[in-house]
């Protein structure tokens, strides 16, 4: 059952902060899988949060070309 499996994460877990050696070996091991699920989580709750229904109308096509372009002058100009 789903219980029995956060019973398990919570037993590793407290086995884990009791041992200073083995918090350290997951940190080392674990470190750029976590950066890189924590990257993609992220960008997917900002993701599947944009009203993708709104991209229908022009007026919204238009802004989004405007503030593109705006972007890119900025980008443009920076260097000078």
């Amino acid at each position: 059952t789903q219980a029995s499996y956060l019973m398990g994460a919570f037993l590793v877990g407290l086995s884990v902060c009791r041992n200073p050696h083995a918090a350290e070996d997951f940190n080392t091991q674990l470190e750029q899988v976590i950066q890189w699920l924590m990257r993609i989580f992220f960008g997917a709750t900002i993701g599947f949060s944009v009203p993708v229904t709104l991209f229908k109308n022009l007026t919204v096509i238009g802004e989004g070309c405007f503030f593109s372009l705006a972007l890119v002058g900025k980008v443009a100009v920076g260097p000078l």
